[in-house]
Parts: C-alpha cells; structure tokens; sequence
C-alpha cells in the first residue's frame, strides 16, 4: 500500500499492509531499517531494531493521523511482564493506551516478531 504525504515536497511512503493497525483511536505503524518516517517522510530508519509509531486517528495532520510517540517495540515487549497500560503523552492524558488495549498491541507487536 502506498500512502502520500503533502507538504512543500510531496514523498511517497511504501507501508507494507501487515504493518499499520488501529487501536484503542491510535494507529499504529512499524517502522524498519531502511523504511521513511518523520515529517512528510523527510528520515529514514537506520537502526536494526524496529520501532512502532503510535498516530492519534481524530487528527489529519498527516495520512497516518497526529504523530503521538514511538518506542522500540522490544521495549514494549518486555515491558508486558507488568500488565500495565501506557502514557503516550504525559500531557495529553487522552493519549494513553488501557492495560486491557496494550494486551491487543503486544499482541498485534508478537504476530509480527518473525518478520521483524
């Protein structure tokens, strides 16, 4: 799929299907080495290890929505053993994912682990 961002300089985007989910009102997108993220696609990934972007949907502000965070998704793994939910941003407190939707992005994370 192939998704276009505006702005000054219009950049295509390649995001692989599997790769994008909504939950909880929040997209999210992994990122690979090599893949574009940031500002119209200005960046491109160069750590080996695979982050998950997490986009607001209630706002266009870009085709994902309103960039909110993102972590390793490692980190997000491992952090499961605590069965907590996450702040995405301390001071939005609607940008915050329950326990029981941070049980769905782990899962969502795992189906992807093999490919990471």
């Amino acid at each position: 799929m192939l998704l276009k961002f505006g702005g000054t300089t219009e950049r295509t985007i390649e995001v692989r299907p599997d790769d994008c989910t909504v939950i909880a009102g929040f997209r999210l997108r992994i990122v690979r080495k090599g893949d574009r993220y940031g500002v119209n696609g200005c960046l491109t990934q160069s750590d080996a290890r695979p982050v998950v972007e997490f986009y607001d949907i209630r706002s266009p502000h870009t085709q994902f929505g309103q960039f909110v965070s993102s972590y390793f998704i490692a980190t997000l793994l491992q952090a499961d053993r605590w069965g907590c939910g996450l702040s995405l941003h301390g001071g939005v407190p609607e940008w915050s994912i329950s326990a029981e939707d941070m049980v769905t992005v782990r899962s969502f994370l795992r189906a992807r682990e093999v490919a990471l």
